[in-house]
């Protein structure tokens, strides 16, 4: 049996007089917001970390990981070890889902909350046919959730998207692997989607219901309770792609398709971060992670992104910045990712030494007086290098020589190199005359 976190916080207030009956009143009539609880129920596990018996042998690092599958073990309604509590009550379920990840299956989808602890919930994915649980994530330790267009689909489809908090773990210590699931945009029916809440109620008669819009819904409502948690999707506001769906005219398309390596994906740009998916290993890189961006192989048709961002190992330290390079994005959507970045301060550092953009072929553009001349301020990265491309394909026109090199009198070298080349240029301006005079 887990763990009650009231027998935690006794033992480790043991001996403080009135301030440990005060934290249990506290803790147990919920005087306290949910994020207070979490925070009285940390304290007391550390303070049981402070007073262990003696000096551990295991390092530092090891200690940490230990500590925090404890608490998860602790914390934790349903344990994902198979021992879950099935006759917990289920708020919502739905048959036959498509998953992705962390494994690519059909489930069904379930949300259940504990009614002798209200605060304690879990997405749970559930065997098709028996009480078996596949996978669950505890309500507390979901970090973002997503509501997405399914990208290049003539039918309308829905990604939903479960990020986990950075450094958090199931009961053996392994990381938490965000859930993604996919879900038509057509009617529900009750023998697929079936609630028992109140929103459902309300949206049960609604006629442009569909089993995506009820499940976020429903999703919603069940993650209300946790403070500052709600379903972010695409603003226009934000970021919208400027090319048009093929299959779908008229409506904005929120996704950028890209490469990561040899991997096909897309890029979603939202008001918390960037997300990439939606094959595994789906990766989100929210505002505070990402340490800087920069734009690479900057040509006529195509560019690349880097995002260097820091992510949290689940000894809860942070790991060093890591860049991320995503290719063959659409040059279209070069301004709309530009203003997006410098809209959210997000260190556009593609004039960095050490990731300088990598435009081929080109020179700076030059003034009348035949100096390069300073780049105006606030110049952005795509006019630059459309100026510097098209000066490149200048020079490459004025040294082109369609003789293929054999003019006449060749062979006859000159004394010196400079020499030659002067003689070449006269050479050029002597039959430019002729050609004028023709």
């Amino acid at each position: 049996m887990a763990r009650q976190p009231t027998d935690t916080i006794a033992e480790a207030f043991a001996g403080s007089g009135t301030l440990s009956d005060r934290v249990l009143a506290a803790y147990r009539d919920k005087k306290v917001g949910f994020s207070d609880v979490e925070l009285l129920r940390d304290i007391a596990e550390h303070i049981l970390t402070l007073k262990g018996e003696g000096p551990s042998s295991e390092p530092p690092s090891k200690k940490r990981k230990l500590s925090l599958v404890s608490a998860a073990q602790d914390r934790s309604v349903f344990a994902p070890n198979g021992s879950h509590d099935l006759k917990a009550k289920v708020y919502f379920e739905c048959k036959d889902v498509s998953f992705t990840s962390p494994a690519r299956k059909k489930l069904r989808l379930q949300f259940v909350r504990d009614d002798s602890n209200m605060l304690m919930g879990q997405i749970r994915l559930m065997h098709p046919t028996e009480d078996k649980v596949e996978y669950a994530i505890r309500r507390e330790d979901v970090d973002q959730f997503f509501y997405l267009p399914v990208p290049d689909k003539a039918q309308r489809q829905r990604q939903f998207v479960v990020i986990p908090l950075p450094g958090s773990v199931n009961h053996d210590g392994t990381p938490l692997e965000p859930i993604v699931w996919t879900m038509n945009e057509v009617k529900g029916r009750p023998d697929v989607c079936t609630a028992q809440t109140t929103l459902h109620e309300k949206l049960e008669d609604t006629e442009n219901d569909t089993i995506a819009s009820l499940t976020l819904g429903e999703l919603d409502h069940f993650m209300a309770e946790v403070p500052n948690k709600a379903a972010v999707q695409p603003d226009d506001n934000d970021f919208a792609s400027a090319i048009p769906q093929s299959h779908r005219k008229g409506e904005k398309a929120y996704h950028v398709k890209v490469y990561k390596g040899s991997k096909e994906g897309y890029l979603f740009f939202l008001p918390v971060g960037i997300l990439f998916g939606f094959k595994k290993p789906i990766q989100f890189f929210s505002f505070a992670s990402i340490d800087s961006t920069a734009f690479t192989s900057v040509l006529q048709r195509t560019f690349n992104l880097v995002i260097t961002a820091r992510e949290s190992s689940v000894d809860g330290e942070e790991s060093e910045a890591k860049a991320n390079e995503f290719s063959m994005i659409d040059q279209a959507d070069f301004a709309g990712i530009e203003a997006y970045i410098k809209r959210h301060e997000l260190s556009d550092a593609s004039m960095a030494k050490e990731r300088q953009a990598k435009v081929h072929n080109v020179n700076k553009p030059k003034g009348e007086n035949g100096e390069a001349h300073e780049e105006q301020n606030g110049e952005s990265e795509l006019a630059k290098a459309e100026a510097e491309l098209q000066d490149a394909e200048d020079e490459e026109e004025e040294d082109y020589d369609p003789s293929g090199g054999e003019s006449e009198g060749e062979g006859e070298e000159s004394g010196d190199e400079e020499g030659g080349a002067a003689e070449g240029d006269e050479q050029e301006e002597v039959y430019d005359e002729e050609e004028e005079e023709e």
